[in-house]
Parts: C-alpha cells; sequence; structure tokens
C-alpha cells in the first residue's frame, strides 16, 4: 500500500522518479480530504474507486460528517480503518499517474515562467500532475454518473464523463498558450473519440 513520498515512477515523462506528494504527508491527507471526501460529488466517483469509502460513510451518518472527521485528523492519528482508505487513495493516485503516463496520456504544461507541469490521465478518471519532484494533486474530474454502485458501467460511465472534462480542459489550456508539449496522437483520438466499453477494459 503507497504512503507519502513514495516513488513514482514517470517514465518517459520524466527519467526520474517523483515523490508521491510530500513525504511528511500534511499535503497529500489535504489532498485526501478535499477529493475522496469531498462534499460535492466527487466523492461519488471516489466510492467507485475505493469501495471502503462508501462504508465510511455510512458509519460516519453522510459525507459531510466523514468529512469532518477527516480534516480534523491526520494521516498519524486516524483511526486504523481512515488510515487504511488514505492509504487506498493514495496507491489509486499512483497507479492512475503511472499507468497514465505508460499509455501516453499527458501533455506537459508550462504557466508563470518555468513552472512546469505535466498532466496525466487514466483509464480509472483520475486526473493527476506532477513536476519535476512531486505528484501535487490526484483527483476524479466528475462524480459517478448513476450513484454508488460498484459496477463496470458506472466506472466506464466515470471514465468517460472524467475524460470529457479533461478534453475541455485540455483545449482550455492551449487556447491560453500553456502547453508545451502536446499529448501523443494516439491520446489525443481517445480524448476526441472514446473507447468503447470493451477496449477500455482491456487498458
Amino acid at each position: 500500500m503507497s504512503t507519502a513520498g513514495d516513488p513514482v515512477d514517470v517514465m518517459p515523462a520524466l527519467a526520474h522518479p517523483v515523490k508521491l506528494f510530500h513525504e511528511d504527508g500534511h499535503n497529500a491527507w489535504q489532498h485526501f480530504t478535499d477529493h475522496a471526501c469531498n462534499h460535492g460529488d466527487e466523492w461519488t466517483g471516489w466510492c467507485l474507486l475505493l469501495p471502503s469509502l462508501e462504508k465510511e460513510r455510512v458509519s460516519a451518518g453522510d459525507i459531510r460528517q466523514l468529512r469532518e472527521q477527516v480534516r480534523k485528523s491526520s494521516a498519524e492519528q486516524a483511526p486504523p480503518a481512515l488510515r487504511a482508505l488514505y492509504r487506498s487513495y493514495l496507491q489509486t493516485v499512483q497507479e492512475a499517474i503511472e499507468r497514465g503516463v505508460q499509455l501516453d496520456w499527458y501533455w506537459t504544461e508550462r504557466r508563470r515562467g518555468d513552472d512546469t507541469c505535466w498532466h496525466t490521465f487514466s483509464p480509472s478518471g483520475v486526473r493527476g500532475v506532477f513536476d519535476e519532484e512531486v505528484v501535487r494533486t490526484g483527483h476524479l474530474p466528475c462524480g459517478a454518473p448513476y450513484g454508488q454502485t460498484n459496477s463496470v458501467v458506472e466506472r466506464y460511465e466515470l471514465f468517460r464523463q472524467c475524460l470529457r472534462k479533461r478534453y475541455l480542459d485540455y483545449k482550455q489550456a492551449v487556447r491560453s498558450k500553456m502547453v508545451v508539449d502536446h499529448p501523443a496522437a494516439a491520446f489525443q483520438q481517445v480524448m476526441s473519440n472514446p473507447p468503447s466499453m470493451t477496449d477500455w477494459q482491456a487498458l
């Protein structure tokens, strides 16, 4: 199970690994709180990727109460169940970024001078951003389309909705002249013409 600061293999985007958030864990825990326990609709998508999240939500009463529990805790002080959920979130983000880079599903942006970062997407629907040293974020651009039951159809629809959002993000970055290295032609094709559910399952 992943922990904050673990090495993330991002070849061929970079020749060296980057850290999975900062080693002290505070930044990673904040992302876990803001995304997996978000009181908008993003958490519903995470329920499809992290089945134990739904169990913890029910135990807490609702997602707002769970978020408050997480917000008041930390990676070091959280109860075992929340700590395991947090580490599952980290592992999902790590696997998503590594898979996205392996598939060439990424592009490079530069903003504010020399601030260069790589934007990835994965078959799970998770969007990742990393720079030369560390993963900056890992989240879902959308929530679950039909609820929180862990079915292949719902996970596929989550992927499609998140992919559509990433395509819009990419086009906006192009219009803003922030893209310095465009995604591979194959990924541009995927963004404009999503794979079938059968092809998606094979990714």
